[in-house]
């Protein structure tokens, strides 16, 4: 039998937790699974912003990345969203294991704190959101302070939440297999969530 490395699949050689599989493997990681996660999180977002109060700009593809500001390139949260009235709401967005969100929300916030002062120093009104949506689909504490703050439709919670759990599924259904690096995970309009 040939080997996983023979094959060109993604070798887990841990205990196969649900955390390290999720969230903590090397070779998933490699292979773009949480990167595929996130993203298909990223565009859930994306497409549920009200273009009419904002210019969107997001790290996706089908986007021009470009802050309105100048900054070191180091530093390029998720979404920015930019209005006539120069408030820009920078949005960075962490798909943790659930019991990880604290620090990971922590980890964010300090890495874009300058960012934060970049933006200020070039006379815009910044805000800076850090948010989490678990692995297993479950917001972190500061999600529904931004939806709210930013007007998003509630459903936006439940879809990204949904989105999160579908694709850590799959994720668990490949480990050790093939990853096929498939479009990103969208809910095609349903309704009933």
């Amino acid at each position: 039998m040939e080997s996983y490395l023979q094959l060109g699949l993604p070798q887990v050689r841990s205990k196969g937790t649900l955390q390290h599989v999720f969230n903590n493997c090397d070779a998933l990681l490699n292979a773009g699974c949480y990167k595929w996660k996130h993203d298909s999180v990223l565009r859930e977002i994306v497409d549920s912003i009200p273009r009419r109060n904002w210019k969107v700009v997001a790290d996706l593809p089908g986007f021009t990345y470009a802050l309105p500001f100048q900054a070191d390139s180091a530093w390029r949260p998720d979404i920015v969203l930019t209005s006539d009235d120069h408030h820009v709401h920078m949005i960075e967005l962490t798909v943790p294991f659930e019991q990880n969100m604290t620090a990971a929300h922590d980890r964010k916030m300090t890495k874009y704190h300058k960012l934060v002062e970049n933006a200020r120093d070039a006379g815009f009104i910044p805000t800076l959101w850090c948010v989490e949506i678990g692995s297993r689909g479950l917001p972190g504490k500061n999600w529904f302070d931004w939806v709210k703050a930013t007007k998003l439709p509630q459903s936006v919670t439940k879809n990204c939440c949904k989105i999160a759990l579908r694709c850590s599924q799959v994720i668990w259904g490949q480990k050790g297999g093939h990853w096929p690096t498939p479009p990103l995970l969208l809910l095609c309009g349903e309704e009933s969530l």
